[in-house]
């Protein structure tokens, strides 16, 4: 589908959730009911949460593989660990599926979310390039993870619209976010192009779909966030070369809130890596 650009909108400075800074952060998910956004840093394993009214995060569970994601299945936060998904709870972690006898060589787990009826979607990458890579199904019951779309090269970000007949998706080098009709039963045919990317700076990563259904991706390596809705494109440009992904939170859901990473950048500047919120000017 062709969008007209929009041109340019600034958003406000941006104002440091956490003041360190990550190698690879990713995932923000922002927890309604407990006021809460929580992040991993990929490749040191750990995943961190942090009160936006407070400066300091706190590393809620470490493990020694690459941690992608983060989702939240009711009042359960379930992690993203290699292969595997884990809950996390006060004891430790609990195993709740994996992939080790499916996938073979460099694959691991990316970007995820979950449906309105309790599914949880993740997709794999594959570290060396190959398309390898697959979307999954968790249903509510985890009794299986089953195969949904692919071969991808790296699978990201996941989101729906509001009224739960589209699933958006993005498998990056493609350069473009996917749009598939979507129900009670999961996904409905094959996809059909939403929006080419191709023409704007940077590669699809995390995205995110906004109050009034405009989907939102994050710019790996661009420098910005795109802003699709049904007038068009708009960019919305950041200080740190490679957002990561993006999600909506605070008291009215209009924060937006960006993860980051310096992980492959000769020369990081002061934003890069770190966790910012913004709001629009």
């Amino acid at each position: 589908m062709d969008f007209p650009i929009l041109g340019v909108e600034d958003l406000s400075y941006p104002e440091a959730v956490s003041l360190d800074r990550y190698e690879l952060g990713e995932g923000p998910l922002w927890d309604d009911a407990r006021k809460r956004l929580t992040w991993v840093d990929i490749y040191s394993g750990s995943v961190w949460e942090s009160d936006p009214e407070l400066i300091q995060p706190v590393c809620v569970a470490s493990f020694d593989s690459p941690v992608s994601c983060v989702l939240r299945v009711n009042n359960e936060l379930l992690v993203a660990v290699g292969v595997e998904l884990y809950r996390v709870t006060e004891p430790g972690p609990v195993f709740v599926a994996s992939l080790a006898n499916e996938v073979t060589g460099a694959i691991r787990f990316n970007d995820g979310a979950v449906d309105a009826w309790g599914r949880v979607w993740i997709g794999t990458m594959s570290e060396d390039g190959r398309r390898e890579a697959w979307l999954y199904r968790l249903d509510a019951d985890r009794s299986v993870m089953v195969r949904e779309y692919g071969p991808v090269t790296i699978s990201n970000g996941i989101g729906w619209s509001h009224d739960n007949t589209k699933m958006f998706y993005v498998d990056t080098p493609t350069r473009m976010v996917m749009v598939f009709e979507y129900g009670p039963d999961g996904i409905c045919g094959d996809p059909q192009v939403f929006a080419d990317l191709s023409e704007f700076d940077g590669e699809p990563d995390g995205l995110a779909v906004d109050s009034a259904g405009s989907v939102w991706i994050a710019m790996w390596g661009g420098a910005q966030l795109l802003e699709v809705s049904g007038s068009g494109v708009r960019r919305h440009k950041l200080p740190f070369c490679q957002p990561t992904s993006i999600c909506f939170g605070g008291a009215d859901l209009m924060d937006i809130y960006v993860t980051s990473a310096y992980r492959s950048l000769a020369r990081p500047n002061h934003f890069d890596g770190r966790v910012f919120k913004f709001r629009r000017i």
